[in-house]
């Protein structure tokens, strides 16, 4: 069972070896919770977002940014929300009174790319495929951890992209994306993860 904080945002636990198990029973959090609400999963329901708020959060712990990275120096994790921002208050429930690498996480949110600092994560909800693979492009050797939806963000270059298969949601690692970044992935993350095809 998985610890939820009084709030009731799920959250992981803090030991690297039960990574696996709670990811993996994170993934069937959405049906059950969508369950209890009552409402159908299109549009995605907002207890969603909690549960991916909770894994964007994971994400960042679980992976070793190269030493290039442009926010490496700076004395917090910053996660970025490029776009419109779907998860509302849960993002910031998820991290609050969090620290990654004794570093406290903050939150920054804009809707175009130079408006946002250095970040260490940029999840990305930019529906034109064409603005899309430009900003991709353009976040490219610059050390940044991109999260966006679905199989056609992996392909386009992204390094994580969610996925929900019969109400399920999993995510897709494009590890050819991740080691021209620099970045190592927990092999906990990897054996629950699915791997992606880039047609980059």
């Amino acid at each position: 069972m998985i610890p939820c904080a009084s709030d009731s945002t799920p959250r992981l636990p803090r030991s690297r070896g039960g990574l696996a198990c709670a990811i993996s029973s994170l993934l069937f959090l959405v049906p059950l919770l969508a369950a209890s609400s009552g409402r159908a999963q299109h549009p995605p329901s907002p207890r969603e977002y909690d549960v991916k708020a909770v894994f964007l959060f994971n994400f960042a712990r679980f992976v070793e940014w190269p030493t290039s990275s442009v926010a490496q120096a700076e004395g917090e994790i910053v996660i970025g929300i490029l776009g419109d921002d779907p998860f509302g208050a849960a993002l910031d429930r998820a991290v609050r009174n969090e620290t990654i690498r004794e570093k406290p996480i903050v939150i920054r949110r804009a809707k175009r790319l130079e408006d946002l600092p250095p970040c260490h994560l940029i999840y990305l909800d930019i529906p034109d495929r064409g603005r899309l693979r430009s900003i991709l492009l353009s976040l490219r050797k610059r050390g940044i951890l991109t999260v966006g939806e679905g199989e056609e963000f992996t392909r386009l270059g992204g390094i994580i992209g969610f996925q929900t298969r019969q109400n399920h949601i999993r995510f897709l690692i494009n590890l050819k994306a991740a080691e021209r970044e620099g970045f190592r992935i927990s092999s906990k993350l990897l054996q629950v993860a699915d791997l992606a095809t880039s047609s980059e």
